[in-house]
C-alpha cells in the first residue's frame, strides 16, 4: 500500500511539472521559417543559419513560443525531411519564409543571405524582421 502512495505522488508531481502553463495558448502557424542545408556544410552555412535562428527568437520569442512562426532548420540529405524538400525544391542551402496559409508562396532569401551575413549580418536580421512582422501583423 505504502509503495502505491509513493508513485502516486511521484506521478502527481511528474504531472504537475509537464502540465501547460496558463499562458500557453498554441496558434496555427501563419509562417513558416526554414532554412534548408546539407549534412556538411561550410562556415557560411552556418553562420546563415544561426542568424536566421537568432533573429527569430530574439525578435519573435512570443510568436515562436505560440507556434504563430515555426523555425526549422532541415538537412535535404537526411530522407526523414524527403517531403519537404520535394515540395520546396531547395537548390542547396537555402533559406525560405512560408506562408502557412499559402504554402506556394515562398520568398526565398538565399542570395541575400549569402551576400551579406559575413560583414553585414545585420543587415540579413533587419530583412528577415522587416519581411517577418508582413506575415504576422
Amino acid at each position: 500500500m505504502k509503495s502505491k502512495k509513493i508513485i502516486l505522488i511521484i506521478w502527481c508531481f511528474a504531472f504537475s511539472q509537464f502540465s501547460f502553463s496558463e499562458n500557453f495558448t498554441p496558434n496555427e502557424p501563419k509562417l513558416f521559417v526554414y532554412y534548408f542545408h546539407a549534412t556538411s556544410r561550410c562556415p557560411i552555412d552556418l553562420a546563415i543559419e544561426k542568424t536566421a535562428e537568432e533573429t527569430v527568437k530574439k525578435y519573435f520569442q512570443n510568436e515562436l513560443k505560440n507556434q504563430t512562426i515555426l523555425f526549422q532548420s532541415i538537412d535535404y540529405d537526411d530522407n526523414y525531411n524527403r517531403e519537404l524538400v520535394i515540395k520546396y525544391k531547395p537548390f542547396g542551402s537555402s533559406l525560405m519564409l512560408i506562408d502557412a496559409n499559402n504554402t506556394s508562396s515562398i520568398k526565398d532569401f538565399t542570395d541575400f543571405a549569402y551576400k551579406n551575413v559575413e560583414e553585414h549580418p545585420e543587415k540579413l536580421t533587419e530583412l528577415l524582421v522587416k519581411e517577418i512582422k508582413t506575415y504576422i501583423e
